[in-house]
């Protein structure tokens, strides 16, 4: 049977238990690279079922749940599936139709987004007690704004989410108890929130009141992706049902064509928006769920003429195609940014109930739209890594393909190792710094053998002592090492603390190569910089390529300060015309010596000066923004290739850069 509800002024048929809908067929033979109907509810299928086994027997009642379940009521409408009906009648049961209460009071917009969930099952069971709850949370909602709405907190949705968390429920309920009051509610919030956090010179809403005028570190207005992609979402949930002669419907139309056309103009090539809408550069990595949110919105205004087919198909296009890209091997939409409130760096083994909900929803409007053509995007780029608890749970110990060899360490507090059939280095990671404070600086750990030891030494644990392999026998501490480096400012070098990102490039065998991030760190008073790191090191070297972009909120030129560990007791040779730094110290014991060595380009060297501890640093004047090289390394005298400080100098003078 059908139970037809009112849905924007028509009867649209809402199937129920036991009801079947034929999907919209395939043309045949269609050409490769067209998306069909079939195609994409099939892609849509599979990432709800992976959420759902995901969750297992709970019941998510939170706002990710909500947005999740919603994608999954768009999903059972367009194919009239008895499973996924029937899954959503058992969830809403076993909630009790409850709102939820985790956090802050009923009226709370996040608590009402499972209303999304209660509504679909009422379309579909019909029983008043599923919209108890939610009925009670929006007349306490409606109350409480009649009570401050002369006082100081008139604004009660006061962050963008919250326009799509309780917005589009309250407007579906007041079409499923025809009682216009939710609809009054909703847009009384809505226009309160919207000359709140709606800038019409950016035409983007601002994700709260803290970052009207705030800036990111390059100095501009800080628009969120997904926040802004919750605005238009909830732009298109509410014109879907809200009723024609409602006297606020032009003005969401209008709203909506200003924020997806704005979107639109600042859609990147491959498809997905990047976290910071208005500075890619901040974090410049693709994020789905934003994406997905504004993919829905596009092709729901493009389905009901209220945006341009010809403008906005090809930005859909693209977005859906990104989108495809993110999915991961169990089915679930990755490269999404975790909750929070403003932008942030995005992995591609994360994925969150709210991503699955807005790929859904995307693609529900999508599979009424196709088939079209997918475009040929440039290549993913890998997201770099950050470390989890998970992380760790799901590590498997890389082993060695050749001499080069680099892997993530998690099982010593987060290093990174690597080597090749010389010497091996690491530097620290974020589970160390809540231990020790010793910081980014590039550790040597010294090898007598051409095969690889980075496993070998973790394994047996003791490091420190020498079987036959080599050891560590080289103190970093607080120094910035073999070659790391640091802003120089006001006779003080200000350094970076542990890593918070990485990426393994080339693993071996010829070559070991990755990329690390640093989060922003203080110079001075005032100044923030932050750091990308590319470190190669190559079979038949002891020099690291390093290839570092360092940004910064401020303009102006900085002086990088590239140290060596001196611990005193050696000797020290600095050529300024040929930008080298040669250093030869003895080990305590009867470990021989080690020799450290940096590299840079003379003409980009302002000067050599010394910490308070007295360790040699090379200066550099680098711009903001712009790639700089410069080469650091380590020999050992017990090694195979160098014995003497001389050797190493010369070594050093007869360096191929590249």
């Amino acid at each position: 049977m059908r139970i037809k509800t009112l849905l924007g002024g028509c009867a649209v048929s809402i199937l129920a238990v036991g009801s079947a809908a034929p999907a919209r067929s395939a043309p045949a033979r269609t050409p490769t690279g067209y998306q069909t109907s079939a195609k994409i509810i099939q892609e849509m299928k599979t990432a709800a079922d992976a959420q759902l086994k995901a969750y297992g027997n709970f019941v998510d009642t939170t706002w990710l749940g909500g947005t999740f379940w919603n994608g999954v009521a768009d999903l059972q409408r367009l194919t009239g599936s008895r499973r996924y009906a029937a899954v959503m009648l058992a969830a809403g049961k076993k909630a009790g139709y409850k709102e939820h209460l985790r956090e802050k009071s009923s009226i709370f917009a996040d608590n009402m987004c499972i209303g999304r969930l209660y509504e679909t099952d009422f379309a579909l069971g019909h029983s008043p007690a599923m919209l108890a709850a939610l009925r009670g949370s929006a007349r306490k909602l409606a109350r409480f704004n009649r009570l401050v709405v002369h006082g100081r907190r008139s604004v009660c949705w006061y962050w963008c989410d919250a326009l799509f968390m309780a917005g589009p429920v309250l407007a579906q309920l007041s079409v499923l108890t025809h009682d216009p009051a939710y609809r009054h509610t909703m847009n009384f919030n809505w226009a309160k929130t919207e000359q709140l956090l709606y800038s019409p010179q950016e035409r983007l809403f601002f994700r709260d009141a803290r970052f009207i005028h705030a800036k990111d570190p390059d100095g501009r207005k800080i628009f969120w992706s997904r926040g802004n992609g919750w605005v238009v979402a909830a732009l298109a949930e509410i014109l879907n049902v809200l009723p024609p002669n409602d006297p606020h419907r032009r003005q969401y139309v209008t709203l909506l064509r200003q924020m997806t056309s704005r979107l639109a103009e600042l859609q990147p090539a491959d498809g997905l928006w990047q976290p910071s809408l208005t500075d890619p550069a901040w974090y410049p990595v693709p994020e789905s769920s934003g994406t997905a949110l504004d993919c829905y919105a596009m092709a729901w205004g493009v389905r009901h003429k209220v945006l341009s087919r010809k403008r906005f198909m090809p930005v859909i296009e693209k977005a859906w195609a990104g989108l495809l890209k993110c999915r991961m091997s169990d089915g679930l939409i990755g490269r999404t940014q975790r909750t929070g409130a403003s932008p942030e760096w995005v992995t591609a083994r994360c994925s969150r109930p709210y991503s699955v909900g807005a790929f859904l929803m995307a693609g529900s409007q999508l599979a009424r739209l196709a088939p079209f053509q997918l475009p040929n995007l440039p290549p993913m780029p890998k997201a770099p890594i950050r470390r989890t608890a998970q992380h760790f749970i799901n590590h498997r110990i890389a082993q060695p393909t050749g001499p080069a060899f680099v892997r993530y360490v998690p099982e010593r507090l987060d290093d990174i190792a690597w080597e090749n059939d010389r010497i091996a280095y690491r530097i620290y990671g974020p589970q160390l710094g809540l231990v020790d404070p010793a910081g980014s600086g590039i550790d040597v750990w010294v090898k007598s053998v051409r095969y690889p030891v980075i496993n070998i030494r973790y394994k047996a644990g003791n490091y420190h002592v020498d079987h036959g392999n080599g050891l560590d026998c080289y103190e970093t501490g607080f120094s910035r090492g073999c070659g790391g480096l640091g802003i120089w400012s006001h006779g003080e070098l200000w350094n970076s603390s542990y890593w918070q990102y990485y990426r393994l490039l080339q693993r071996g065998p010829d070559t070991a190569k990755f990329q690390v991030w640093y989060k922003p760190w203080r110079v001075g008073r005032g100044r923030l910089v932050w750091e990308k790191r590319t470190i190669t090191l190559r079979n038949g070297d002891n020099l690291n390529r390093i290839q570092s972009v360092i940004q910064s909120n401020k303009p102006g030129p900085l002086t990088v300060g590239i140290g060596v560990a001196n611990h005193g007791k050696g000797t020290l040779v600095i050529n300024r015309k040929e930008g080298m730094l040669c250093y030869w110290e003895p080990v305590n014991g009867k470990n021989g010596a080690t020799g450290i060595g940096v590299l840079v380009n003379p003409h980009m060297l302002a000067g050599v000066t010394h910490d308070k501890l007295n360790r040699a640093i090379l200066l550099l004047r680098v711009q903001p923004g712009r790639t700089f090289t410069y080469y650091a390394g380590a020999c050992w005298s017990k090694g195979l290739d160098f014995h003497s400080a001389a050797s190493w100098e010369r070594y050093l003078r007869s360096f191929k850069r590249y």
